[in-house]
């Protein structure tokens, strides 16, 4: 045990570059009040995330490290009823603060704002009012990912014998909750679908819940109603060799939403026939895939449900592998390896997304890939190289849909002469944030070239530089905070359209602007 003290301490001395102690002082309070939070647990973490040290605040929140080996660390604070650090949405590091300590200094005056977590909590009854026991309530938020907005879990509860759910250590947001019952006895071919609070049986229905810091929302109610249940019954059949390798799983998703807890269903396969039960009627995706060791998927098609289907056939057709190559323009050097290529579907629903690396070479290569409709996005180009032209069998395929239904080469090509942007961002009194994130969007938005769109950090005094940027036109925002990917949603942006710039980027041209904070915590 000495010896592994030991081994610590030479560690925390080499990982500093120094011997020696110092001194780390401050207080623990709430960010809404701004009062000492007596009793909280006071941390610092070394450069691999470990707990070095740990304190406990007195009665006033009032902490002190009085031996802490020269260092860099990071100190924070946990708190029952306070939300632990890290998980207010955009800010994965909020509340976080980065200490470097020489030896013999005393750094003093350390304030560290823990936030109250926030509480959803009610009742899932039936149509009927009765509670419906053991129901799991999925608490889901807005995200913003490469493919478009989706919903996400990211707390889930179950309800008790009498129906009632707690959903706790809640940043501040904007929620939705899912309800879904388990699996059990069907009565007269009905059952419960899963159900969006209030009442709503799909995603475009659901009614956000909007919830502060803590702020506690208890008599929420989610109203399950029964529905009809169907049955898809049908063959499967091999378009292409090598497309029918043995076994197959056969899933059903809703079309308009990523898989939720509840809402993705199984079908069972018995040679080359399938059956997938207890359907709710609504618009899916079927999907068939391989489970063989090398996967794929080997169908995915658009199917409506009102009423039972029988004889449906589902041609199958082995993965294409799709090989291709990033070519520069003119003599131009430049280091590929951060760039990746991925294959957006068209079809929306559960889909699995293609995706590459591209080597030193130029060449990438995406294996698995479903016959099937979709964009090409490039993201990761180096700063000086902007995307000038997709090309799938040497057609022109940038920004467009385009059906992958063989194994046609797929060339991508940078030009040099990207533009950059500088300038100085601002808040209402003319100084410069303590933090801020600029995004860049084309104008008139385009969702299909995901290359076009850049969001950067601000760097000290509120300055940024945004490199790598297509000649075109855009509009620059500033964000006191953004959840990450919401630029690229237009319905995000459109209560800010009168707070951007508006500049025009030639090839080659260096732009300056000047932007105002927007707020929105």
């Amino acid at each position: 045990m000495i010896f592994a003290l030991a081994v610590w301490a030479l560690w925390l001395q080499a990982a500093s570059g120094s011997g020696g102690t110092g001194r780390i002082e401050g207080r623990v309070v709430s960010s809404t009040t701004g009062e000492g939070l007596p009793r909280a647990t006071v941390y610092l973490r070394d450069p691999r995330g470990g707990v070095a040290y740990s304190t406990r605040a007195d009665a006033a929140g009032h902490f002190v490290f009085p031996n802490v080996a020269a260092g860099k660390y990071s100190l924070g604070a946990d708190k029952p009823g306070y939300l632990r650090q890290g998980l207010v949405p955009g800010a994965p590091d909020a509340g976080v603060t980065p200490v470097t300590l020489r030896a013999g200094e005393s750094l003093t005056d350390f304030v560290v704002e823990l936030v109250p977590q926030a509480i959803l909590a009610g009742r899932v009854v039936d149509e009927e009012g009765e509670p419906v026991p053991y129901a799991q309530v999925s608490v889901l938020r807005r995200v913003y990912t490469d493919t478009g907005r989706r919903l996400v879990v990211v707390r889930e509860a179950q309800a008790n014998e009498l129906g009632e759910f707690r959903a706790a250590q809640l940043p501040p947001d904007r929620y939705f909750l899912l309800a879904a019952t388990r699996p059990g006895p069907r009565i007269s071919g009905e059952g419960y679908a899963p159900t969006f609070y209030p009442g709503a049986n799909d995603e475009a229905a659901a009614a956000p819940i909007p919830i502060g810091p803590g702020q506690q929302l208890t008599n929420l109610e989610i109203r399950l109603r029964r529905t009809p249940l169907f049955r898809i019954r049908g063959t499967l059949a091999a378009a292409t060799a090598g497309a029918m390798p043995g076994r197959y799983s056969v899933m059903l998703a809703p079309r308009q939403s990523d898989p939720l807890p509840g809402m993705m269903l199984f079908g069972t396969v018995k040679q080359d026939a399938f059956e997938i039960p207890n359907v709710p009627p609504g618009s899916y995706v079927l999907m068939v895939r391989s489970t063989e060791r090398s996967g794929g998927v080997l169908a995915r098609q658009a199917v409506e449900v009102a009423a039972n289907l029988e004889g449906m056939v589902v041609t199958l057709a082995a993965p294409l592998e799709i090989n291709g190559t990033v070519r520069v323009e003119g003599s131009a050097a430049a280091d590929l390896r951060g760039m990746r290529v991925a294959l957006a579907p068209i079809l929306e629903g559960f889909a699995m997304v293609p995706r590459a690396a591209v080597q030193q070479d130029g060449s990438f290569r995406l294996p698995n890939v479903a016959r099937d409709s979709y964009r090409v996005q490039v993201t990761g180009l180096p700063e000086h190289l902007y995307l000038k032209s997709v090309r799938l069998g040497g057609q022109e395929v940038l920004g467009r849909p385009v059906e992958f239904s063989v194994a046609a080469p797929l060339e991508i090509v940078l030009a040099a002469g990207a533009g950059q942007i500088e300038g100085v961002v601002q808040d209402d009194s003319g100084e410069p944030p303590p933090a801020c994130t600029v995004t860049l969007v084309p104008d008139p938005p385009a969702p299909e070239r995901l290359d076009l769109y850049k969001s950067v950090a601000c760097q000290p005094e509120g300055r940024f530089r945004v490199g790598g940027v297509a000649p075109g036109s855009y509009r620059l925002y500033a964000w006191e905070l953004i959840q990450p990917g919401a630029h690229r949603d237009a319905e995000f942006l459109r209560p800010y359209e009168g707070r951007g710039v508006s500049l025009q980027v030639r090839e080659s041209s260096p732009e300056r602007a000047q932007l105002r904070l927007i707020r929105t915590r």
